[in-house]
């Protein structure tokens, strides 16, 4: 009798496990968009494919730390790659009062790159392409950069800005 009600809840917990990871694929699919429009689509229109970030350089490792620049109010660039799901930089400093530019290429998918606080957006663009932002870095603090397509935001697409 202890078995039978062992295997029973065994089989009540493999059956709802199975049932919560259907229902939360649904919910988290990937969204990509056409190349005609910007409208998303279902989710389930389109297979997900996760792409890992590359392998970085000795320089966009040092890059990725911090842009030092020499005196507030300096220019500073940054190349940010960006792909399913993920900002390469994921951290980002600079100085209050800098200049900010952000080439933000897609390495892959439909992709953005958006910071509130600064205004700062690009187009969403597609696999290959280049945007770029510029703006002042002129309030102190640590800012989150994401991507707002679909649910790239929640699956780990995002990043941070801190103007030391």
């Amino acid at each position: 009798m202890k078995k039978e009600i062992i295997w029973v809840v065994i089989g009540i917990v493999v059956i709802g496990g199975i049932f919560l990871l259907k229902a939360k694929e649904k919910s988290e699919g990937p969204m990509e968009a056409t190349e005609q429009s910007a409208q998303e689509k279902p989710a389930d229109a389109m297979p997900m494919k996760v792409v890992t970030p590359p392998d970085m350089t000795d320089a966009q490792k040092a890059q990725a730390t911090t842009a030092e620049s020499a005196a507030a109010g300096s220019a500073v660039t940054f190349d940010v790659n960006g792909g399913n799901f993920y900002f390469v930089p994921t951290v980002m400093k600079v100085k209050k009062g800098d200049t900010v530019t952000i080439n933000f290429k897609n390495d892959g998918g439909f992709h953005d790159f958006i910071i509130d606080e600064f205004n700062a957006k690009t187009d969403r663009i597609k696999d290959g392409a280049i945007a770029t932002v510029t703006f002042v870095a002129d309030k102190a603090g640590s800012f989150e950069y994401y991507c707002s397509v679909g649910s790239h935001r929640a699956n780990g697409m995002k990043g941070m800005l801190i103007v030391e």
